[in-house]
């Protein structure tokens, strides 16, 4: 399959799982999209969560194509940028919004939800940072980065309602 089509895929089960997560909330979401053309935009975090006229807090989404056995091959951790993890910290201190996680397994039709920072930014869901090679873009490549590996157990594991 075409990366372009897996990252399009992708999207659509990150809006399915927040959609599904912001209602079992009593809340809605916002999308963070990035700004395309010549002037490409990255956001920092992928969507806001809102109750009422309020910002309850900010989410970063990661959809993977893991399966169960794929999960257990990495020891039931999954990997995101400790640069990401940082600017996410640091604009949720100050929005004083709590920052969350939410990991999707696309095989598996579910997610994990984590709180990775209350309001003030400081981060209080156990990590674990290593100097890893990962890939550098959609694209291709590599790039050596320190990671922040969370195990899954920290999370809350929801199954994606489906409406096909």
């Amino acid at each position: 399959m075409p990366e372009s089509r897996k990252s399009k895929i992708a999207k659509e089960w990150e809006h399915r799982a927040l959609r599904q997560h912001a209602e079992s909330l009593g809340e809605s979401y916002i999308n963070t999209p990035d700004t395309g053309g010549n002037y490409r935009a990255r956001a920092v975090f992928d969507a806001i969560f809102v109750r009422g006229s309020e910002m309850a807090s900010i989410w970063e989404c990661k959809a993977r194509w893991l399966s169960e056995k794929a999960i257990e091959q990495y020891g039931g951790e999954i990997l995101i940028s400790k640069k990401k993890i940082d600017n996410c910290c640091t604009i949720s201190g100050l929005a004083q919004a709590p920052f969350n996680l939410m990991f999707i397994s696309i095989p598996l039709k579910c997610y994990w939800t984590f709180l990775v920072s209350k309001a003030g930014g400081e981060i209080i869901l156990p990590i674990t940072y290593e100097e890893r090679e990962t890939q550098y873009s959609t694209e291709g490549g590599t790039k050596t980065e320190t990671v922040a590996l969370i195990d899954l157990k920290h999370g809350n594991k929801e199954d994606i309602q489906c409406i096909n």
